[in-house]
């Protein structure tokens, strides 16, 4: 970076102010302005530009924050630098929040802070710099494709808008200022109503999305090209667009955005719709009444076939020659004689004009039946028929129909005539149904079988008629596994009709039939459900054409309803049976009676005996000094012994109703309700503090401990009152107390740091000014004097924070987590065995856990695993600390606990147990030295809990 920056230093310290111009002006880069306050550094910066603020947090009438926040709400760009001995981590969040480039904390070594801060200014001066650059690079991008004809806009790899020339303004009706910086797609919206990807997407995001919605896309290289067929309107005009997109690079070649251009091809898109509609005319046409038209040359024998003829057929338009012949080979040798004679009495005009139905073969080999009609509509001078023409149509639907409603009406019939068989034997049912499955399926032979509960065994019922003649088989099996059947019992496998029209086809599910068997040559296996259990497998087979869906249906319905009429025969059955069994129950029940009122009697002699011990309780707790009341879920109190009345203050005749929420103050009975919820969901007990107002108008603070009972049919909350009024007060008076201590303390310690680090600046000028020993020698003790002072008065920040803290019960496996997070432990190796363990104690205690472990990395030679864990022995927890380092020597186990001694500032573990006899713990040390250090933590009962 070259020439000077000018630097604004405001700070309310003037020896500090002296110090920091004196060495950032020593590089030689700096120009520095000093102010002594925020109010008048505000007051000039209006009238003089600076490349950089350096500012102090705490200051009078308006503190560093303050400063900031309002720069930053002037729109002042100027990089803005917090340096203040306040470490607060609060502090720097702030800061940063509200636009600070950087922050930096006084204290430590005056020339290395100050090293760093010049570092910090070069760094933000240069950044602000390069945007100023970048803003006025992106204004001639924007300049250059604000004239381009088409179109066009750009965006960044967020999808944000960065360009909206002119021609775009026009297109869509909004302005640049409106659209540019916005994303989300909000670009779609002129042409689509909505937010949606558009194909300058598409260059950035090779989303399946967004490919489908233009199916026409080119692709060449890194350009994305395609024409929307849908119109856009815009001021009332259809406009269709050719679009073009592709990426934007930076000058290193790396992908940064992507831009799109729009040209309006609207008069080329209507005269090729002219163009196409004209060619479309004839075959619309053709096509339009769905028949297929024949145009038929007597004199040539040459013929036209229309398109739709022959994919009627399933051949491809003009796939073969037209012909008379061609007609004659594909009709169907049953009917050609029929429609050579309706083709031969037309001609011979023994009628005007021919109708008649024949089949076609189709391509794949199937028969259609067509209905033809046609007449001559020229003749020759000699009056001989010379053209004729006609349609043929499909109707092979119509004959399908008609053939579904004679199977129809035939299932019919057959049902109608199972109803009156009701008074007949299954069997005789089942058969007469199998026969008329048969025949109804156009089938050879039939079978009908039953299922167990779990669909794992078949049972044979029932075999056709003729089924039962060809069958040689000498030993016929009955009950069959499903898992062992083969294709026959895929339907039941696969829970669906199975047809098989060529059965000698081999396939893997065949396992062969015995000897004997009959000829099976087609099959098709239907199973019948009852609910969505399987409960009958009907099958046929040998039918003379294929089977299809036809034949299912028809074997679906009819079976299904066999299936109702036999389970209705088995209900009524069922009802017979039922009855007879009613009236051996009831028999059963009269000799039941007797016991029954035996037992009665010996329950009512059990109430007695209950009644008796509830009333011996009552009179406990009516004579109970403490308050006792059950309050309802509903928060009326159900019951208040006479100790409960006086404490409220409430006369006993009164007999209410009362509710809780009326003694309570407004955050206690939102505490309470809470607690109430706790206890209906879990039983309780639960203990809480809560504020009452007695009926006279007395602020009380009670201890309330609650748990579930059953009272008068419902369940309520059991509640013991102890008045804790005098004891609330007294602690808060020390919480107040404390809390005042704090804040001078806090006061006292940031002034006496400020000059510290005053001092120590100036120890370190005179050392670099005044030459030779003796003198430096003196100068480093009293730099080495000064350091030990602002160690000890950050030692007083740590005091504060254990008076400041109260006692809660903490979980000490998130302790030592929330520890581990903020330690770089390296490869050592952590285990944690502390689950459920909670220490009732101040949450100073993680200095403890941070002070064992930096002990054994910084003591403890090669240290690779430490371990947490606990004992339970008698009443007390022992929380065990151990590593596998070189030990603690036997002579130095009660040593390292006191102050000063130790390897580096003597004030760890001295510090660690006061933190512990603070909580009324204690800590020793019992490792065995050479194999690694081994802390316990004694914790006496009531300090310790395990969940």
């Amino acid at each position: 970076m070259t020439g000077h920056i000018s630097v604004l230093y405001v700070d309310d310290e003037p020896d500090l102010l002296t110090l920091g111009k004196i060495f950032l002006e020593r590089t030689g880069n700096f120009i520095v302005t000093t102010v002594p306050g925020a109010q008048k550094a505000l007051d000039l910066i209006t009238h003089q530009d600076f490349d950089a603020i350096v500012s102090d947090y705490q200051m009078p009438e308006m503190d560093g924050i303050e400063f900031l926040k309002h720069l930053k709400s002037t729109g002042n760009p100027t990089p803005f630098i917090l340096f203040t001995g306040k470490g607060r981590e609060e502090v720097v969040i702030e800061a940063l929040n509200n636009g600070a480039d950087f922050y930096l904390q006084k204290g430590g070594d005056p020339k290395a802070q100050f090293v760093e801060l010049v570092n910090k200014i070069l760094h933000a001066t240069s950044r602000r710099r390069a945007e100023i650059q970048v803003l006025e690079l992106k204004q001639r991008e924007s300049d250059i494709i604000n004239f381009l004809p088409d179109a066009t806009f750009a965006i960044n790899t967020n999808h944000e808008v960065i360009a909206w020339n002119r021609a775009m303004e026009l297109l869509s009706g909004i302005f640049a200022t409106e659209i540019m910086g916005k994303g989300d797609y909000a670009y779609s919206i002129p042409f689509y109503q909505k937010k949606r990807p558009m194909l300058i997407d598409l260059v950035l995001d090779c989303n399946p999305e967004i490919i489908e919605k233009y199916p026409g896309v080119k692709r060449e290289d890194q350009n994305l090209m395609t024409e929307i067929n849908r119109p856009w309107i815009h001021e009332g005009k259809e406009i269709f667009f050719w679009i073009t997109a592709c990426p934007l690079y930076n000058t290193q070649g790396t992908i940064i955005g992507a831009i799109e251009s729009l040209r309006d091809i609207t008069s080329l898109k209507k005269a090729r719709e002219l163009l196409e509609e004209s060619e479309s005319r004839y075959r619309l046409t053709l096509d339009a009444s769905n028949e297929g038209i024949w145009d038929w040359n007597l004199k040539t024998g040459s013929a036209f076939f229309s398109p739709h003829w022959y994919t009627m057929l399933g051949y491809e338009p003009d796939e073969f020659p037209a012909s008379y012949e061609a007609l004659q080979s594909l009709l169907h040798p049953e009917d050609l004689d029929r429609a050579k004679t309706s083709i031969e009495d037309n001609l011979n005009r023994k009628n005007d004009g021919y109708s008649t139905e024949f089949r076609l073969k189709t391509k794949s080999g199937d028969w259609k039946w067509i209905l033809a009609r046609g007449r001559i509509i020229e003749w020759d001078d000699s009056n001989l028929p010379v053209r004729m023409v006609g349609t043929h149509t499909d109707i092979t639907s119509l004959k399908h129909t008609e053939e579904k409603l004679r199977l129809d009406e035939s299932r019919l019939e057959t049902l109608l005539t199972l109803t009156l068989m009701t008074q007949k034997p299954v069997r005789d049912i089942t058969d007469f149904a199998l026969e008329e499955a048969v025949r109804l399926t156009e089938s050879a032979i039939g079978y009908v079988a039953f299922l167990n509960e779990d669909e794992t065994i078949l049972t044979m019922h029932a075999w056709s008629h003729v089924a039962m003649e060809e069958c040689q088989v000498q030993y016929r099996t009955i009950e069959y596994t499903v898992a062992d059947t083969g294709l026959w019992g895929e339907p039941v496998r696969q829970r669906r009709p199975v047809i098989t029209n060529d059965y000698s086809t081999p396939d893997p599910l065949k396992k062969g039939t015995p000897a004997g068997h009959v000829s099976i040559i087609r099959h098709l296996g239907v199973p019948i459900f009852d609910k969505n259990r399987i409960v009958m497998l009907v099958g046929v087979a040998n039918k003379p054409g294929d089977y299809g869906a036809e034949d299912i249906r028809q074997l679906t319905l009819l079976m299904a309803g066999v299936w109702n009429i036999v389970q209705r025969k088995n209900a009524d059955e069922a009802v017979l049976r039922s009855n007879e069994e009613l009236s051996a129950a009831y028999e059963e029940l009269s000799a039941t009676e007797e016991e029954l009122r035996t037992q009665y009697n010996i329950t009512t002699q059990s109430i007695e005996h209950i009644r008796h011990s509830e009333n011996q309780l009552r009179i406990l707790v009516e004579n109970l000094l403490d308050p006792v009341i059950i309050i309802g879920f509903d928060s009326r109190i159900l019951y208040g012994n006479p100790a409960a009345f006086t404490f409220f203050e409430l006369d006993r005749t009164n007999k209410g109703p009362f509710h809780i929420q009326s003694f309570l103050s407004a955050e206690s009975w939102n505490k309470a309700s809470a607690d109430l919820i706790e206890i209906q969901k879990t039983g309780g007990p639960v203990v809480d503090e809560y504020d009452i107002l007695t009926s006279n108008g007395k602020v009380r603070t009670i201890e309330a401990a609650g748990h579930l009972i059953y009272w008068d049919g419902q369940d309520a909350d059991l509640v013991s009152i102890r008045d804790i009024t005098d004891r609330k007060g007294d602690k808060d008076a020390l919480v107040r107390a404390n809390r005042k201590l704090t804040i001078l303390s806090s006061i006292t310690r940031h002034d006496i740091l400020n000059q510290v680090t005053g001092l120590l600046g100036y120890l370190e000028l005179l050392y670099d000014t005044v030459p030779g020993d003796p003198q430096h020698m003196y100068i480093q003790k009293c730099l080495d004097f000064t350091n030990t002072i602002e160690s000890q008065i950050g030692f007083t920040k740590l005091v504060d924070e254990i008076r400041s803290n109260s006692l809660s019960w903490q979980y000490t496996e998130r302790m030592v987590t929330h520890v581990l997070h903020g330690f770089a432990i390296g490869e050592i190796t952590c285990q944690v065995d502390l689950n459920g363990l909670y220490l009732y104690a101040d949450p100073i205690l993680e200095k403890v856990i941070f002070t064992l472990i930096e002990n054994s990395i910084r003591h403890g030679g090669q240290v690779s695993h430490i371990h947490f864990s606990f004992q339970i022995v008698h009443d007390t927890c022992i929380f065990l600390y151990e590593d596998d380092g070189s030990g603690i020597p036997v002579d130095e186990k009660e040593k390292i606990f006191q102050q000063g001694y130790g390897k580096h500032t003597g004030l760890g573990l001295f510090l660690v147990r006061e933190i512990l006899a603070i909580n009324n713990m204690e800590i020793i040390e019992t490792g065995t030295p050479g194999k690694g250090a081994r802390f316990e933590i004694h914790i006496p009962s009531g300090k310790w809990r395990i969940n």
